[in-house]
């Protein structure tokens, strides 16, 4: 029998406090867990709870009957015989915190490569170590060390731990340099890596079994600037061959769960050529329509977020564009916590002809 697992996916140990909505991704989770699983949430999004359920019932979506609205670890302890799931496994705020000692101690090993791989600096070394072709980036331990040159512009300033894309800043002057980096906190390790104009960006996850670092999927990424807005689904012949052997290496360290690589692709489709940009050693952002899509056979979609008028789930009607197995088409709510912050994380399932219909509608209601 499968143990029962409890998700705890709020992100507060991987971005600092600061980004509209942050708080209230936890309920991500509920979407890929099963009906014996607990998923921790924030108590502010239980009111919410009636209308996630009500929704996924009516797409025949399975998932968690245990809702704790508690975000504690200390749940955790409460179910010794449960799989642990954390949304990362590290606290990349604060390594001291009663948190990142409780992971510490439950695996090192998986915790200490998580927290080398999160790092876009010692990933960038280790990947140019691996023969990983990356942009040219210059390493800092210390923003305030930074000197440039006029031919170093433009160039993204990327904080060398954060998620999503929330901190980096594309500099087209040394002037916008200087200001980004007063916006920086002190002693804030970092880099400048040259601006690549590519065609699109893939997210390419692996997830490791008793066999090792295993393929996952593969999605396009959907940007708006730096930050990651959403993903795509399928990609055509994704470039598994150039990462497999730096996944097998972080799997023999220790790494598990799911994890992924950020990739630049620039050239044409035909023949395209690969910058390899980080790892990210935890879920992503892709992970959750990815699974619910798999949960109920969708072999094409995209997920991306929609901002809106309404602050509760009863104020939407979806009556008519749900998911709808018989037809293949429709939404999904994937990350429905954040409609409290005036936005919403959903799928939509089906061809570009279906997306495209279901969205024109999608966006009169919302």
């Amino acid at each position: 029998m499968k143990p029962i697992t409890i998700y705890n996916h709020d992100i507060r140990h991987c971005l600092p406090k600061g980004w509209d909505g942050w708080d209230l991704y936890s309920g991500r989770a509920a979407g890929i867990s099963l009906p014996s699983d607990i998923v921790q949430m924030r108590p502010e999004m239980r009111e919410l709870w009636p209308g996630i359920t009500r929704h996924y019932g009516n797409i025949g979506l399975s998932h968690s009957r245990n809702p704790v609205w508690d975000i504690s670890f200390s749940v955790f302890e409460r179910f010794p015989l449960s799989k642990a799931s954390p949304f990362i496994f590290t606290d990349a705020v604060n390594q001291n915190s009663e948190e990142g000692a409780w992971l510490r101690r439950q695996d090192p090993a998986r915790m200490n490569v998580v927290n080398y791989i999160n790092s876009k600096n010692n990933f960038i070394i280790l990947a140019r170590k691996m023969g990983l072709r990356t942009p040219v980036t210059l390493t800092f331990e210390n923003a305030e060390t930074i000197s440039l040159d006029s031919s170093d512009f433009p160039c993204f300033l990327k904080p060398s731990v954060s998620v999503s894309g929330f901190g980096i800043t594309r500099c087209e002057t040394r002037e916008e340099l200087e200001q980004a980096l007063q916006e920086m906190p002190d002693n804030t390790p970092c880099q400048v890596q040259e601006v690549i104009t590519a065609n699109y960006f893939l997210n390419l996850q692996y997830e490791v079994t008793k066999g090792g670092a295993q393929r996952f999927a593969a999605t396009e990424q959907i940007l708006e600037g730096c930050v990651h807005s959403g993903s795509r689904y399928p990609v055509p012949d994704p470039p598994w061959e150039l990462l497999d052997p730096l996944a097998d290496w972080l799997a023999e360290k220790g790494i598990k769960g799911v994890f992924a690589f950020d990739l630049a692709v620039t050239g044409s489709r035909q023949n395209p050529e690969y910058f390899t940009l980080e790892c990210n050693p935890r879920f992503n952002g892709s992970t959750y329509p990815v699974v619910i899509a798999r949960k109920l056979g969708i072999r094409a979609w995209s997920c991306e977020n929609f901002s809106t008028g309404h602050r509760r789930l009863h104020e939407l009607d979806f009556s008519g564009i749900e998911y709808d197995s018989t037809t293949g088409e429709g939404i999904i709510l994937v990350n429905w916590g954040t409609v409290l912050a005036g936005y919403l994380g959903i799928l939509l399932a089906g061809t570009d002809e279906q997306q495209g219909r279901v969205r024109h509608e999608l966006l009169k209601r919302l």
